[in-house]
């Protein structure tokens, strides 16, 4: 954050912040193991405040807590999405995988 003072009062500017995580279509790359990728395209719907659905193969809800929305796809994983960033993870028992959202159109 940057500060300046001007006539006695602070002055700060508000950090970097990407389009808010919204209803919409999504081009989302997961990095895996040596450097692999895998594109996927989400279609997220609304589902009520501070909630989005995914279009998952099993569909589940994520929930927005300040900047960040997470939902479980199964008991044993979690996605997490960083909306300042459009960044994420998928947790499962076994390993965790990067996340990277791109919103299409």
């Amino acid at each position: 954050m940057v500060g300046a003072f001007a006539g006695g009062s602070a002055i700060f500017a508000a950090p970097a912040y990407a389009e808010p995580l919204t209803a919409g279509t999504y081009a989302v790359k997961l990095s895996g193991m040596n450097g692999s990728t895998l594109d996927q395209t989400w279609i997220l719907t609304s589902c009520g405040v501070d909630c989005l659905r995914t279009n998952a193969e099993s569909p589940y809800e994520l929930r927005r807590n300040g900047t960040v929305w997470t939902g479980n796809a199964t008991p044993d994983s979690r996605t997490t999405i960083d909306e300042a960033t459009m960044t994420g993870t998928l947790a499962t028992a076994i390993m965790t995988f990067p996340l990277q959202f791109t919103r299409v159109g």
